[in-house]
């Protein structure tokens, strides 16, 4: 049974199972990351239960369940989703569309998204964040799916300055489990969030709220689960014609966080360049060298 079937086949089901499939429906998006115990607590239903709810339905197991759960809620989120693409990637539009003025569209939506970001950007905000996060023992960045191929490059940004960061892919439960764990009011915590949103990443807001960890979101709404009143909210539209999220302006934002962290560090940032002069200039001659054995 497809996951868009159940809500017309409940009759099918027994009470219990019910109650499950009702919770699922009420948020696919959430539950299609839970484990298997998460899930069990949050129906108050055993885990023998939920699986024989998984099995009722057609699926060998709840990793399969889950797997089906993430397809129709990415699916579900796009249909949903009120950004223009939806109607300018039809084949027809496609089809009777100017190449050049396709591209020049495309264009104009991600110098809009600059141009958004740029307007709505706080500098003191910013710069307040910034030495808060240079002050921090650890900072992490959380995020998931597609979004955490930018959290990658943000790390990147950070490490080059000298900043002690990690990355942390949601979809991981053990390894987010052990890096909130290890969270204190020494640390910086930043949370990335795009559609289609992980809601639970609102969680992980919470905690570090709980922990009196400062936390700074980037995320393209203020009706973003992640944009909580405990975070300092920086806002980057990704509104995309074909796809879910153009991260021009986000990844503009980086680079701009980055540029802010260099202004900080003063002489230590002309030291960095020099450190990193020193290590290109050895591995050169040293590749110079073996070439010249061969």
């Amino acid at each position: 049974m497809k996951i868009s079937e159940i809500k017309d086949n409940l009759h099918l089901l027994t009470p219990r199972q019910r109650g499950i499939a009702e919770a699922v429906l009420d948020s696919p998006d959430e539950v299609s990351y839970m484990t298997l115990k998460e899930l069990s607590e949050r129906t108050a239903a055993s885990e023998v239960t939920i699986l024989r709810f998984c099995r009722a339905l057609g699926y060998s197991g709840y990793s399969d369940f889950k797997k089906a759960l993430q397809d129709y809620s990415r699916e579900h989120l796009f249909k949903a989703s009120p950004l223009s693409f939806l109607s300018l990637s039809r084949a027809e539009d496609r089809k009777s569309a100017d190449p050049k003025a396709m591209l020049r569209a495309v264009f104009e939506d991600d110098l809009a998204n600059l141009s958004t970001m740029m307007a709505e950007l706080d500098a003191e905000k910013l710069t307040a964040c910034v030495k808060r996060l240079m002050a921090a023992s650890e900072v992490k960045i959380f995020a998931h799916d597609g979004t955490f191929i930018i959290a990658e490059y943000l790390a990147n940004r950070l490490r080059f300055l000298r900043v002690n960061v990690h990355s942390v892919n949601i979809g991981n439960s053990d390894s987010v489990q052990t890096m909130l764990a290890g969270l204190d009011s020494g640390d910086y915590v930043i949370l990335l969030s795009f559609p289609p949103y992980y809601r639970p990443i609102s969680n992980i807001a919470h905690f570090c709220a709980m922990r009196k960890v400062p936390l700074m979101t980037i995320t393209d709404s203020a009706d973003s689960p992640a944009a909580t009143r405990h975070a300092d909210v920086f806002l980057c539209a990704t509104a995309a014609r074909y796809y879910y999220n153009s991260q021009v302006s986000t990844i503009s934002f980086f680079n701009i966080l980055a540029s802010c962290i260099a202004y900080e560090l003063g002489d230590r940032f002309e030291e960095i360049l020099e450190d990193e002069r020193d290590v290109s200039d050895y591995i050169s001659a040293e590749h110079r060298a073996a070439e010249a054995l061969l």
